[in-house]
């Protein structure tokens, strides 16, 4: 409050009153606030432990974007989206719907930037994808003032093939979730791939890249499709490791 002797009093400024500002209506409206649950931010965004990253979605809100993770949509279709979501048997994971009319291919994607740079990355995740989704998981070193440099890639098509280094790897179900691994040695030039489903015995390869992927600065998960999609990702994990 202004005192008396303000000089703004004397500058004709009047005081706001107060006494009928807040929250009113009837007791039911007033009550609503108090519903509200705290969100705690740092529960949903990735852990990091020392050369790890962690990217988990039980302590989101489902229908949100999620935390600590580069999301891009494309505004004129909000049906082409990346959503916490909730499992029917319980947890929560991050849902990828595409749609028709976007302006780019590639949206929406999502993207973490790890800037890991030591010794063996590696880097797993839980996929499910609906018939017709596509999947294109890919690393970058980024290079200043220069393009970025293209490291592990593959690509998984709307029937579930696996395909790396121009071949297919092997193939993958709809509606099961299968997780992958990616790893390989800094400036090495060579990265490894692994397949894991349900019952079946797991799928590796070895694959190459160039020698000048030196960091895994973005790693991204594109739905590169042109019409409704869905997929579907869990338990993201990037880390460096020990040989």
């Amino acid at each position: 409050r202004l005192k008396p002797e303000s000089p703004a009093i004397a500058a004709g400024f009047a005081p706001i009153d107060i006494s009928g500002a807040g929250l009113y209506g009837d007791a039911r409206w007033r009550s609503l606030p108090k519903q509200v649950k705290p969100r705690s931010y740092e529960a949903g965004v990735a852990k990091k432990h020392a050369e790890s990253f962690v990217y988990e979605f039980e302590d989101e809100f489902p229908g949100d974007q999620p935390d600590g993770v580069h999301v891009s949509e494309d505004a004129n279709v909000p049906s082409a989206s990346v959503r916490v979501a909730v499992r029917p048997e319980g947890g929560q994971y991050l849902k990828v719907t595409d749609g028709a009319g976007l302006k780019y291919s590639h949206d929406p994607h999502l993207f973490m930037t790890p800037h890991l740079t030591n010794g063996v990355l590696r880097g797993t995740f839980d996929y499910r994808y609906e018939p017709g989704a596509r999947l294109a998981h890919e690393w970058r070193s980024e290079r200043v003032g220069e393009r970025y440099v293209t490291g592990p890639r593959f690509d998984v098509t709307g029937d579930g093939a696996v395909v790396a280094g121009g071949r297919k790897l092997t193939a993958i179900p709809p509606s099961v979730w299968v997780r992958f691994e990616v790893t390989t040695v800094v400036g090495s030039g060579q990265w490894q791939l692994k397949v894991q489903q349900p019952g079946v015995p797991d799928v590796s390869a070895e694959l190459t890249c160039p020698k000048t992927f030196v960091a895994l600065d973005w790693c991204g998960f594109i739905s590169p499709e042109v019409k409704e999609t869905v997929f579907c990702l869990d338990r993201i994990i990037l880390e460096s490791v020990k040989p």
